[in-house]
């Protein structure tokens, strides 16, 4: 897949992170500030430059995840661009202490920092966080230096990595796009219904979806619990999800 493509997948998955917001579990991505986009947008695009030259797959899933799979390898690798803070809170009050027996404690407030991240998609894994500068004009060579960083963690691995299913749909993804249908659409709406009825139980099992409904299973057969959703609003929820199976009568989230 050529690099304008994947530019382009980022750019509409971008319009669906919002939904993340409503998300249990969040997913990896692209979550800078919109004046910002632009000059990343750059960044990534010189970064994919140097991984296709290094000879790796790039894949963009629906949510704008980025996946990177250096050549010949079992192990696949995430990457995502977000602040972090730049520093620790340091206490600077020890030569205080010996002056006084009363000081007020002063701090210093972290500052955040873009940072681009990658870890290896396998149980366990640490993020790699390597701060960025968008002023300092292309960032040539960052691409090579997180690929050498992947070839530096590929060697400690003895098993393969997961197995990546790009665009599987989980539970989580389906209840971060009922909750973002309830807040737009309101009381009115059979997605606020069944979102309260989320957000009211201590414990739900398996998740189905039916051409019709929303099931919850719960610990036994007398605890379900099925709320039939309008047409506009099982529209809603197909268009904000990836491809569903909707020829099957019932979807499993577990």
């Amino acid at each position: 897949m050529n690099i304008q493509t994947l530019l382009s997948q980022l750019k509409k998955a971008r319009k669906r992170r919002i939904i993340l917001s409503y998300h249990a579990r969040g997913r990896a991505g692209i979550d800078v500030k919109n004046e910002e986009w632009a000059e990343c947008l750059n960044v990534l695009k010189q970064l994919f430059k140097e991984f296709k030259a290094a000879g790796c797959n790039i894949l963009i899933s629906w949510w704008g995840e980025i996946y990177i799979i250096p050549k010949e390898s079992n192990t696949t690798f995430e990457l995502k661009l977000s602040y972090q803070s730049d520093l620790k809170f340091g206490y600077h009050f020890k030569d205080e202490l010996k002056k006084s027996e009363f000081k007020v404690l002063s701090f210093s407030t972290p500052q955040p920092q873009l940072c681009i991240q990658i870890k290896a998609y396998r149980n366990r894994a640490s993020w790699y966080v390597k701060s960025i500068d968008l002023v300092r004009g292309e960032n040539a060579g960052l691409g090579m230096h997180l690929f050498h960083e992947m070839r530096v963690r590929l060697k400690r691995y003895t098993t393969p990595g997961l197995e990546l299913h790009l665009d599987k749909i989980t539970r989580e993804d389906l209840l971060a796009v009922i909750h973002y249908g309830a807040a737009l659409s309101g009381r009115n709406s059979t997605l606020y219904n069944v979102s309260r009825q989320i957000n009211s139980r201590f414990y739900y099992g398996e998740i189905q979806l039916t051409q019709q409904s929303v099931r919850m299973k719960g610990y036994s057969a007398g605890l379900d619990t099925e709320i039939y959703i309008r047409q506009k609003d099982m529209t809603f929820i197909r268009k904000h999800l990836p491809i569903l199976d909707f020829e099957q009568s019932v979807i499993r989230f577990e």
